[in-house]
């Protein structure tokens, strides 16, 4: 997936018309695509919409299932 390809995502779209103008949208698009990359390696899922959701929930057990992928 690249970049771009990141905006075509509905919840993608919401959140970055959240932030700011300039900088701050692209360095969002960067961090998610190098951290979808990272979890594909990692072979979690991928798809920004239901990761973006995840973390919308937030809901303790999410967040500790998120810090168990980091270690």
């Amino acid at each position: 997936m690249d970049i771009d390809s990141l905006l075509k995502y509905d919840k993608v779209d919401f959140w970055i018309a959240g932030l700011k103008s300039g900088s701050s949208r692209k360095t969002f698009l960067y961090h998610l695509h190098a951290y979808l990359r990272w979890r594909e390696t990692k072979k979690r899922g991928t798809n920004p919409d239901l990761l973006i959701q995840e973390c919308l929930d937030g809901t303790q057990k999410i967040l500790i299932e998120h810090l168990r992928i980091l270690k």
